[in-house]
């Protein structure tokens, strides 16, 4: 992803770009709400599924971290451990 954005033009540093905690909590997320969500459902059927469950809203990180850690400059360059809660086992 960080090579991606480089090659469309984008930056990745220490306020901008790629942001690894962010990434690995949603990959997270999807896992967890794909394994409990019928695997026969068309792929629309799921993704408005996501969109609608708490996993899908912009904040939901938040339920974990606290907004200094995980917007910190640690977390966007490498994982860091929730501060707030744990996350679901996936």
């Amino acid at each position: 992803m960080r090579r991606f954005n480089e090659s469309v033009g984008g930056v990745n540093d220490e306020t901008q770009g790629y942001h690894e905690t962010i990434t690995q909590v949603y990959v997270r997320a999807v896992r967890g709400f794909l394994a409990r969500t019928d695997a026969g459902l068309p792929l629309a059927a799921k993704v408005n599924g996501l969109l609608e469950a708490p996993e899908g809203r912009r904040d939901w990180p938040l339920r974990f971290y606290s907004p200094e850690r995980l917007f910190s400059v640690e977390a966007r360059l490498g994982w860091v451990d929730p501060d707030v809660a744990v996350l679901p086992e996936v």
